[in-house]
């Protein structure tokens, strides 16, 4: 932090050995020393083996304690001693966004390894000729295969979203799955999950509608739909529930893409706070309730109500309820586009 001051907070792209003679085993490093587009690292020397990779941000805790363990990072050793250390640089990201990643992609992105960029005054002269040698007409740059996992994990909105990230020392002992084990499934007790679920949606007639979506989906997008509806948070709201539903019956072909991408839209850890105090101040009857799930913008709500202080909350709220009923009610497209408005006017 001394640092990124004393460059004046913006130029975070330096070398760890300029200023540091080691580092801790684990610790934090700015995100511009890492380019993805050129799957090049200006932080640590060039002979230091260092990979990439993502991690579900509530497991860094337990890593970095881990790798405390190890001895510092020294960075004014010998290349032959730098050439055994090993780094993995972590680009934390929310355990729900990680598992949709695992979705999209079918397994996780593979560990990507970045070379050292030196900066132009700390290259050797072989450096400089083998980088005007690959310029030169016959110089044929590698094929990359465009169903490559690595190409399809979309590296710069991942690392453009941190402001640091993170490197641990690894163990000279090979982490990769099939080595080491294979994954289990942790397995619990659902049936009184989904028997609560089941309950819920009888009591307010949307059972029907649950067996139709069952028979709908395929099997993968059923087990998903499950998944979601089984949240206590979504259980208890009928608010959340019925606007689920209907994002479901929504979509033409209820695939388990389909159902992942509604599922990511509510079962962020911060979804449902807001819905909490709109159900409250508002108190919604069920016809109410319905007219609001129906703008399928429930996501967009909860956002709405989280940020807005609590004076603009209530007049926000009044206006809402008056949309959705008395004499003459909004459609649920104006409504939604009601909603989404307010939701640009806080993002700016």
């Amino acid at each position: 932090a001394d640092v990124i001051e004393q460059r004046g907070g913006t130029n975070t792209r330096f070398a760890a050995s300029d200023y540091f003679l080691s580092l801790p085993s684990a610790g934090k490093m700015p995100t511009a020393a890492v380019d993805m587009e050129n799957k090049t690292q200006y932080y640590f020397p060039d002979k230091m083996d260092v990979d990439i990779s993502v991690i579900p941000e509530d497991e860094i805790a337990a890593l970095v304690e881990e790798s405390l363990l190890l001895p510092p990072i020294e960075l004014n050793s010998t290349e032959e001693e730098q050439d055994a250390i090993s780094v993995m640089v972590l680009v934390p990201v929310p355990r729900i966004q990680f598992q949709s990643l695992l979705r999209n992609l079918k397994k996780k992105p593979p560990v990507q390894k970045i070379s050292r960029n030196a900066f132009l005054s700390r290259k050797k002269p072989r450096d400089l000729l083998r980088q005007i040698q690959s310029k030169l007409p016959e110089f044929i740059p590698p094929e990359i295969s465009p169903t490559d996992n690595v190409d399809e994990v979309d590296w710069n909105t991942l690392i453009g979203g941190q402001n640091n990230l993170w490197f641990v020392r690894r163990r000279h002992l090979s982490y990769k799955e099939e080595v080491t084990g294979k994954v289990v499934n942790v397995l619990a007790d659902e049936f009184s999950d989904e028997t609560e679920m089941r309950r819920k949606l009888g009591d307010i007639d949307l059972y029907d509608d649950f067996v139709y979506l069952k028979v709908k989906g395929s099997a993968a997008a059923d087990m998903n739909m499950v998944r979601l509806l089984t949240i206590p948070k979504i259980t208890k709201s009928e608010l959340m529930l019925r606007s689920v539903l209907l994002e479901y019956k929504g979509s033409k072909k209820l695939s388990e893409l389909a159902v992942s991408k509604i599922n990511d839209r509510f079962s962020k850890p911060e979804v449902g706070t807001g819905i909490d105090k709109i159900e409250q101040q508002l108190a919604l009857n069920t016809n109410e309730t319905i007219e609001l799930a129906k703008s399928k913008s429930i996501p967009e709500l909860d956002f709405v109500a989280r940020h807005l202080p609590e004076e603009s909350l209530a007049s926000f709220t009044t206006e809402l309820k008056s949309r959705i009923s008395g004499s003459n009610p909004q459609t649920p497209a104006t409504v939604a586009r009601f909603i989404k408005k307010k939701m640009k006017e806080i993002e700016k």
